[in-house]
């Protein structure tokens, strides 16, 4: 991640420590990419060593640790099992790391570009170029 992406999240958590994980440490992370048979992208790898999950303005980032902030789904491997059960041919290889307001699946895709399922309208868009 970007040092002053890292210095935003160190200044909301310093203000709202509910929102912010315990670290994990690298072997974790490594098994569970492997469990779901997927790479997990360096920056969200250094986003898990430094939070493990998290929730970011009005988003829960998952991660492997529960943040107190964050609602019963928290876990990457949980949401990206559960998202896997859509059988949406264009996601099958996506980490799903979040989910927005309405209920539509953010996802880092296999080149490392952030997208969301906006199951209202069965279409993707697009919504970073990293994570």
């Amino acid at each position: 991640m970007r040092s002053d992406t890292i210095a935003t999240l160190e200044s909301e958590f310093a203000e709202f420590p509910r929102c912010r994980a315990e670290e994990v440490p690298q072997e974790e992370i490594d098994s569970a990419a492997r469990l779901l048979g997927l790479v997990f992208p360096d920056d969200y790898q250094e986003f898990l060593r430094l939070y493990g999950g998290a929730v970011v303005g009005p988003y829960e980032i998952f991660g492997l640790r529960k943040a107190k902030a964050m609602g019963n789904l928290f876990s990457v491997v949980e949401a990206t099992n559960k998202f896997r059960k859509w059988e949406i041919p264009e996601t099958t290889n996506w980490l799903i790391v979040s989910v927005d307001l309405g209920g539509s699946w953010v996802g880092i895709t296999p080149e490392g570009a952030v997208r969301k399922w906006d199951h209202d309208y069965g279409e993707f868009v697009n919504l970073a170029d990293s994570f």
